[in-house]
């Protein structure tokens, strides 16, 4: 996912007030919102490795079909939530694209729509993004 913390080294006291202005409890993309707030905050770099990502057998990592609903339930949420930021067009179709893709993943690991309705919106949001990709691309030529 485009907005993994785990490749961050993020101060305790920004991740927690970042978290605590959502109104509720997250089990799966919380880090998500948080990353896109870090988006307009300076960002430092560094090489060493200083956190190390296990995952245990009751992991929300690990797949399991009664998890599938709460998943649903917090990508839909966290797609209302960026849509009422203040973001730019870009960032937000950006990670509303991989949140949409989220969305079509587990709503077909549910049952809830087939294989073939799941490649098709995947398809589909592929297009309207590289349609963006273009349009963006002409605008600025145009600019030049």
């Amino acid at each position: 996912m485009p907005w993994n913390l785990c490749f961050l080294m993020i101060k305790k006291d920004f991740f927690i007030e970042r978290i605590q202005k959502i109104d509720r409890r997250f089990v799966y993309a919380e880090d998500m919102l948080v990353y896109i707030s870090l988006i307009n905050e300076k960002m430092v770099f560094i090489e060493d490795c200083l956190y190390n990502y296990m995952i245990c057998e009751s992991s929300i990592c690990k797949e399991n079909d009664q998890k599938y609903d709460i998943y649903l339930e917090d990508l839909n949420f966290a797609l209302r939530v960026i849509e009422k930021m203040n973001l730019k067009k870009n960032i937000l179709r950006y990670y509303s694209y991989f949140i949409k893709m989220n969305i079509y993943w587990f709503l077909h690991k549910s049952h809830k729509i087939s294989y073939l309705k799941y490649k098709f919106l995947k398809k589909k949001e592929k297009a309207k993004r590289i349609y963006y990709i273009l349009l963006s691309k002409i605008k600025k030529n145009k600019e030049l």
